[in-house]
């Protein structure tokens, strides 16, 4: 109860004073309990405390402080869970990871959803780190199959020392300068080893850094090589490659040892940590987790040691785990991963996306939608790569929907995927360089999301797509950079007016005045603050379904569509510049219904 005692307390300083006063002035009989909570990832133990109040026959709950007991401990068999590990160089940790890996790869016990492990034909060029001072870079000649490891984190600052096309040659002959190394890497090396892995694929490496066509086959390839990794490292904790992820974590939380007398009568301790549930992990804030390229391989990987700020995690099928069983509680990170569908090629009905189901089309729509939602915030270096950096789980995708990939969105969907719209913040301007269609969500900056269901095909309203192309930069890379596309619908349209600083969509009334008739979302800042005269494409019209919250009959049917603007470049075409929602009421409604079809080329 000191100034100085962090300990958490509800009510106001009367209430408390007043409870402290009952505790005090009567005996009390403080009650203690275990519990274990599992959570689908895992579990921790909690240590119970209550009392029994004399004084009115009222009981108080007082805490519940997460408890873990060492392995080598008498009382380990009677408290499952594990201190925290922090030491991330230990020969203790590296035992504990490997032994998660074994489980993981027999499928033993919670692993049984896990996939199974089978050699692939390396990628085009590892690191052998046969010998660690000097790996040197092996080229797959022949389609060599064996086990790899790949690194996923963030660059931070320039790499000196990658392959060129001037020193490739050297590397593949001498190996790499361990002395100028940046530390991460040298980090990823170790662990390699200590894992008993031989080869390591890393991106400044094992892609020529100074050759468009070699970087975009490796961006092609990027879904195989996670994919087929022995297992990732992910150095999440790391802001730049310089500074290594394999230094100690900050000592936990203050802990508390004490005495545990076992079922058995032997004596044994256990450790409190009072303050853990105050202080959660929150993965967001990691360094990786900002940015675009390190998304796809977290979700890509089938098991991952990640190197968090506060211990080494686990990732696999079974889901995100502290390597050691411990009880730190933690925020998860937005996407946790696909679903096992992607992951088990050991299943017969993998490979035939015919057989998905209707639900099952949709979960994998809505899936994708999510994914744009969390991979769109992060950032990127170059802003090319809006689609080169999520090209892997496309390709992915592509193999389970069997569907033609556009511009970042499907073709068995695509009348609902082109209503993406931004978030609520502030419209931010547009890319400096062309990387998408205006109507593909690559064109705009900020976080994408799709805000309705998936769209069934009765819900079109006068809009049929006839075509829809797109121009790849580079062909052997089918899902990543455009050079132009274009898309054709069937549809009506009319002008309105539009206060895209506003979001709001307006019709002239019968006295002159402007009629609000409904929400018009920028995709980028246009330049223009004020009023000004759009063309508004209806594509959707939902019809609300009843429930215990609202009756159809009492709200109008709902229509989404695109805003557009004639084109500067092609007056014959237009683009995309907004979204727009409306409920099909009056003069809005019958201007939709009294405009003719007509061919419209949106670029």
């Amino acid at each position: 109860m000191k100034d100085e005692d962090q300990t958490q307390f509800q009510g106001t300083r009367d209430s408390i004073e007043r409870m402290v006063t009952l505790i005090c002035e009567e005996e009390i009989i403080i009650n203690v309990s275990f519990r274990d909570v599992h959570d689908g990832d895992g579990g921790r133990s909690l240590l119970m405390l209550s009392y029994d109040s004399a004084y009115d026959d009222s009981g108080l709950f007082l805490s519940a402080i997460p408890i873990s007991t060492p392995s080598d401990d008498n009382a380990a068999s009677a408290v499952a869970v594990r201190p925290l590990i922090y030491q991330m160089s230990s020969a203790h940790t590296f035992h504990l990871a490997h032994s998660t890996l074994h489980d993981c790869m027999l499928r033993v016990g919670s692993h049984e959803t896990c996939p199974k492990f089978v050699p692939s034909a390396f990628p085009t060029r590892v690191l052998d780190c046969q010998n660690p001072s000097a790996p040197k870079l092996k080229v797959n000649v022949g389609g060599i199959e064996d086990c790899y490891v790949a690194l996923s984190y963030v660059w931070g600052e320039d790499q000196p020392q990658r392959t060129v096309k001037a020193n490739v040659e050297k590397y593949i002959s001498r190996g790499l300068d361990m002395d100028v190394t940046p530390q991460t890497i040298k980090d990823a090396i170790r662990v390699t080893c200590e894992l008993h892995v031989r080869y390591l694929w890393i991106d400044t490496y094992c892609i020529i850094q100074d050759s468009p066509e070699d970087k975009a086959r490796e961006i092609g390839n990027m879904r195989r090589i996670y994919q087929n990794a022995y297992f990732t490292i992910i150095a999440a904790k790391t802001p730049k490659v310089s500074l290594g992820f394999l230094q100690d974590c900050p000592p936990p939380f203050p802990t508390y040892r004490v005495p545990f007398y076992c079922p058995d009568g032997a004596l044994g301790t256990m450790t409190l940590a009072p303050r853990a549930m105050y202080n959660l992990y929150d993965a967001n804030q990691e360094p990786i987790n900002t940015r675009g390229w390190c998304f796809q391989e977290y979700i890509l990987a089938p098991r991952a040691f990640i190197y968090a700020s506060h211990t080494i995690q686990y990732l696999c099928q079974r889901g995100l785990i502290d390597v050691g069983n411990d009880s730190f509680p933690d925020r998860m990170a937005g996407m946790d991963r696909l679903p096992p569908r992607f992951f088990n090629r050991d299943n017969d009905t993998y490979h035939d996306p015919n057989i998905l189901t209707p639900a099952q089309l949709r979960e994998l729509t809505k899936l994708w939608h999510r994914i744009l939602q969390f991979y769109t915030p992060r950032g990127l270096s170059a802003p090319e790569d809006k689609l080169n950096a999520i090209s892997g789980v496309a390709d992915e995708f592509h193999r389970v929907l069997n569907s033609r990939y556009i511009a970042g969105m499907w073709e068995h969907h695509l009348l609902g995927d082109l209503l993406w719209t931004r978030s609520s913040e502030e419209a931010l301007p547009g890319p400096s360089i062309y990387r998408a269609p205006s109507w593909s969500w690559a064109a705009a900056n900020g976080v994408i999301y799709n805000p309705g269901p998936v769209v069934e095909p009765d819900e079109a309203y006068h809009c049929v797509i006839l075509d829809c192309k797109v121009e790849l930069a580079n062909e052997h890379s089918l899902f990543g950079e455009l050079s132009r596309g274009y898309l054709k619908l069937r549809a009506r349209m009319k002008q309105t007016i539009w206060n895209s600083s506003r979001g709001l969509l307006y019709e002239p009334a019968a006295d002159g005045k402007l009629t609000v008739v409904g929400g018009g979302y920028p995709d980028r800042q246009e330049g223009s603050e004020g009023s000004e005269n759009v063309w508004a494409l209806p594509m959707v019209l939902t019809v609300p379904k009843p429930s215990v919250f609202s009756r159809s009959r009492e709200e109008g049917n709902t229509m989404r569509g695109m805003l557009l603007k004639v084109a500067e470049t092609k007056p014959d075409c237009y683009r995309r510049v907004g979204l727009f929602r409306c409920t099909m009421q009056g003069s809005i409604e019958e201007g939709f219904e009294n405009s003719a079809e007509q061919i419209i080329t949106i670029i």
